[in-house]
């Protein structure tokens, strides 16, 4: 377990497995600020952590943010029983709620989830043993564990915890952002997400109806983006 400072200087303890690079990818996240959190208001009421991996920005925020309550969604099992350590260690059981799930689009039963790896096409053999956690980091290809993960769409969130509107969202979920924030994301006030796989403007042509989306940061075919909800004129 590692103790790791939030965006706004806050600490919390995370369980990370030691022979992966979980606990790099937290301190990355957080130290650099990744999603650019510190920035943000104070938040009250719901947020949600879709792709949430070990609960890096789940916990985060709710440490920040002591009236926030956060859904973890999480496809992969061995994520979720770490969230699970870790919302314990933080005492945040009332707080974090963990939902092992993909992000779809309605009408999904389930999703394909491909995660520990064993071999795969990319040379360096120890990135992928590394990052072997991170689930649909490499699509179809390579080999390792497939799992049949059930589908949750935004209303299935908003249904089930009984919320009309979520504070705040974040997504980093290989690709499902296309399909799963199709329907629903008008419930969610502000956005920080990755996007994958597309040039940045199908982010707006995505969300531009509801959201006014912003670029925070461009890797090359991914990035970072901002998107607030337009005020209800």
């Amino acid at each position: 377990m590692i103790r790791v400072a939030t965006p706004k200087g806050n600490h919390a303890y995370f369980e990370v497995r030691g022979d992966t690079n979980d606990g790099a990818l937290v301190i990355g996240i957080l130290s650099t600020d990744e999603y650019k959190l510190a920035e943000l208001p104070t938040f009250t009421g719901w947020g949600l952590d879709i792709g949430a991996h070990v609960g890096t920005v789940a916990i985060a925020m709710a440490m920040d943010n002591p009236e926030l309550r956060m859904i973890a969604v999480e496809p992969v099992p061995d994520n979720c029983a770490l969230i699970r350590q870790s919302v314990i260690a933080n005492g945040l059981q009332e707080r974090v709620f963990i939902e092992q799930a993909s992000l779809g689009k309605p009408g999904q039963a389930t999703l394909p989830c491909r995660y520990a790896y064993t071999s795969h096409t990319i040379p360096d053999q120890g990135y992928v043993e590394q990052n072997r956690f991170i689930g649909n980091l490499w699509r179809e290809e390579g080999e390792g564990t497939y799992l049949d993960s059930p589908v949750v769409t935004l209303d299935d969130l908003a249904e089930r915890y009984e919320v009309t509107d979520f504070a705040f969202g974040k997504a980093d979920c290989e690709g499902c952002e296309w399909d799963g924030l199709k329907e629903g994301a008008e419930r969610v006030a502000l956005w920080v997400a990755e996007w994958h796989d597309k040039p940045y403007e199908a982010v707006p042509a995505l969300l531009g109806k509801t959201h006014d989306c912003e670029m925070l940061t461009d890797y090359g075919g991914s990035g970072i983006f901002r998107a607030v909800r337009k005020e209800v004129q």
